[in-house]
């Protein structure tokens, strides 16, 4: 009370006036009871308070297990126990408990390998050492083989066996169903299979079933001694065997799965999942991708558990799963590309903006032709993607593409390939290599034509004496390319004796008719940014955009790679646009890639230049050699180097070269004398470079033979940018790299 005072006493004695007087919080470090009074002004005395304090320290004994650490064929329940009073708190992810962790409240269900761990907190908060156990579950599974056949829209044939005397449990569902049961709805079911005898094969008709003939089947196994064995869902797709469509323009098949895929072209042997009559797949129908399909997961299977019946990697084992004949582990020749030499796909693939992904081909074989479709005649190819692809060539005179291998339209054919766009790897050691198609060969000047457009591929190329291109490794005879790109990298090994065309879009483009009109063969508004790197080789023509190019024509393109030729053979050319310039045409391109040749002693010619190598017969109109460096290394002559061109232009008119770029001549610093018809070209700032009012000033261009740079319609100039791009063509942001300055030896 107030104005009173209090005695207190922690020795359990009365407290009186002479007792401890209070006048603050009192500590308490041992069991103790204390007592005390209040003391008023007139004297009077209350009751006594008494309390005692009990001070515990110690810890209480670690939690037991009923069952302890070992190796069980079975689920084990675990009880704990601990101390009077107390309160368990555990963890089974292996981490230390705390009072946070998991309180125990009943028998804990161990049905996997686990660690168990466990603590005791008496009432004083006092935690005990931590108890752990490991138990290590090696339950064993019921060996299951199930498949399907004879299937019908009502009915299928499910043909089971196992590895011991079991009962099966199914349930059936419609193949749309995104739900999967648990086991004991299977169980549930009430349907049963049994299995007396081991690795024989029961059969059952399941009939009654309403649908479109494709459903999915979970099973689970049991053994008669069930306690000791872990359930496992089995689940098997039944399909009718036959895409929905009739193949043609109107009603196109339609593919929703990699077993469709694989139909197609293979006409009436398409039946790879049973004896069930299906459609001819001919590969002169129609089709079209339905969904994303990947080679490497299971919902893009029809059946992920099915064999490779067809053998379709040509390993001749059709008892392996489909999906491991596919894989990139596999020891096979993974997809057996659509078509042949013999048999071409013939009119249309519509990807409808879908992909499909994991594609994996090991080519081996003489001529071999490698790509999602091995040879195509006539027809289209849009609006599809191919992720992560992954191309081994180990045969001779082969063509690999990421999509095609050969295009061939010389019977007077036309065929497009629009919006298809191809990334990952692709490994050859000869023949003709492309990130998008390896091989296009048109049909004479005056036939259709071939029509590569909005199109771009980045695949990384590597190989040995090849011709190569970031998206088409050689054009023959006719076609376009426009609105595409190419953004990986080519690296070719050569020999002494081997011959290597590279170029970061295309390697080879030729017309191979000098009479007729160079706008035969075109390619315009594209462009590539891979390095090209060719190590060897006797004749080696190496360009950021094209590697040769004849009797054709370039219009507003560009290329930003780097090109580096080590150690050629006879001849060398490269060129940070094109290596060889032959009767062609170039107007409104540009290259801003560092060029390095380098050739032999014994060698015969070695030609670098900023735009093109060797410019034999042709002619250049408005184009800029951005280039930081470029140098040509010749042990005992002197190499051609221009900044423009290294020699042979025919005509150059209104061209521009770097004003800072660096020209070595065997290690040695040149000097120029800049012309604009000239092969060096009139100077150009880099501020003059970025700048749309300079491409828009008629004056600085030749408008009369060329045409002037279009920054309407075709280019423009993004914020923030060192040069000029291609508008709505891919993703390039327009800087500079500063790679692109720099040339070794």
């Amino acid at each position: 009370e107030k104005d009173s005072t209090i005695y207190y006493t922690i020795d359990g004695s009365e407290p009186t006036e002479k007792s401890t007087k209070y006048e603050g919080p009192i500590t308490i470090s041992k069991t103790t009871t204390l007592k005390a009074i209040v003391v008023d002004k007139a004297g009077n005395k209350s009751s006594i308070f008494e309390a005692t304090y009990t001070i515990d320290k110690i810890a209480p004994n670690a939690p037991t297990a009923n069952i302890g650490t070992g190796i069980y064929n079975k689920e084990q329940n675990i009880v704990l126990t601990g101390e009077k009073d107390s309160t368990i708190y555990y963890t089974i992810d292996g981490s230390d408990p705390t009072q946070k962790s998991n309180k125990y409240e009943g028998t804990i269900t161990i049905n996997e390998t686990t660690t168990l761990k466990a603590i005791v907190v008496d009432e004083a908060g006092n935690i005990s050492q931590v108890f752990t156990a490991k138990y290590i579950i090696e339950m064993q599974f019921v060996n299951a083989y199930p498949k399907v056949q004879n299937i019908t829209p009502n009915s299928f044939d499910l043909i089971v066996k196992l590895d011991r005397s079991s009962t099966v449990y199914y349930l059936v569902y419609n193949a749309t169903d995104a739900s999967t049961p648990v086991v004991n709805d299977i169980i549930d079911n009430n349907k049963t299979i049994l299995v007396n005898e081991a690795n024989t094969e029961v059969t059952t008709n399941i009939t009654g079933l309403t649908g479109d003939g494709k459903y999915k089947v979970f099973l689970v196994a049991i053994d008669k001694n069930n306690h000791n064995i872990k359930t496992k869902i089995h689940t098997i797709y039944a399909k009718k065997g036959e895409m929905n469509g009739s193949g043609t323009n109107d009603d196109p098949f339609i593919i929703e799965s990699i077993e469709d895929l694989i139909a197609v072209g293979r006409g009436e042997q398409a039946d790879r999942v049973n004896g069930y009559e299906i459609k001819n797949y001919a590969l002169n129908s129609y089709y079209k991708l339905s969904k994303n399909l990947d080679f490497a997961k299971d919902n893009s299977y029809e059946n992920p558990t099915g064999k490779d019946l067809l053998d379709v990697d040509r390993d001749n084992d059709k008892g392996e799963l489909l999906k491991d004949a596919l894989s990139k582990d596999s020891d096979g020749h993974g997809f057996d590309p659509i078509g042949d030499s013999r048999n071409s796909f013939a009119v249309n693939f519509d990807g409808s903006g879908y992909s499909i992904s994991n594609l994996y081909i090991n080519a081996n074989e003489y001529r071999y032709k490698a790509g999602l479709f091995a040879t195509v005649s006539e027809g289209q190819i849009t609006n599809l993607t191919l992720n992560n692809i992954k191309i081994l060539n180990k045969g001779q005179y082969a063509r690999a593409g990421g999509l095609v291998g050969y295009i061939d339209c010389r019977d007077k054919k036309e065929f497009k390939m629009i919006n298809c766009s191809v990334n990952g790897t692709i490994d050859s050691d000869s023949g003709l290599v492309g990130g998008l198609v390896a091989y296009v060969s048109a049909s004479p000047i005056g036939g259709p034509t071939i029509t590569i457009s909005k199109s771009n591929a980045s695949v990384n190329i590597t190989g040995k004496d090849i011709t190569a291109g970031g998206l088409v490794g050689a054009q023959m005879s006719g076609g376009t390319i426009e609105n595409s790109h190419a953004t990986g990298n080519i690296t070719v090994a050569g020999d002494k004796a081997g011959q290597i065309v590279v170029g970061g879009l295309v390697g080879s483009f030729n017309l191979n008719n000098y009479d007729a009109p160079r706008d035969g063969m075109y390619i315009k508004k594209s462009y590539a940014t891979g390095n090209v790197i060719v190590n060897g080789g006797k004749y080696i023509n190496a360009g950021g955009l094209v590697g040769s190019l004849r009797m054709s024509q370039i219009s507003d393109s560009y290329a930003t790679g780097n090109v580096t030729v080590n150690d050629g053979g006879d001849s060398v050319y490269a060129g940070g646009l094109l290596g060889n310039f032959d009767a062609s045409i170039l107007n409104n391109t540009y290259a801003t890639g560092s060029v390095k040749g380098r050739t032999l002693k014994d060698g015969r010619e070695l030609l670098v230049g900023g735009l093109t190598g060797n410019g034999r017969y042709s002619k250049t109109y408005n184009s800029i050699a951005y280039n930081g460096k470029i140098s040509g290394l010749w042990t005992d002559k002197m190499p051609k180097i221009g900044r423009i061109c290294g020699e042979y232009m025919f005509n150059a008119k209104n061209n521009y070269g770097n004003v800072t770029m660096s020209i070595e001549k065997n290690g040695s610093v040149q000097s120029i004398t800049p012309g604009i018809n000239s092969n060096e070209g009139a100077n150009i700032t880099s501020e003059q470079f970025k700048l749309k009012e300079f491409y828009q000033d008629n004056n600085h261009w030749n408008v009369i033979d060329g045409s002037s740079w279009d920054f309407t319609n075709i280019w423009e100039i993004k914020s923030g940018a060192d040069r000029p791009t291609l508008r709505n063509i891919g993703n390039d942001d327009g800087k500079l790299s500063s790679k692109s300055n720099t040339a070794y030896f």
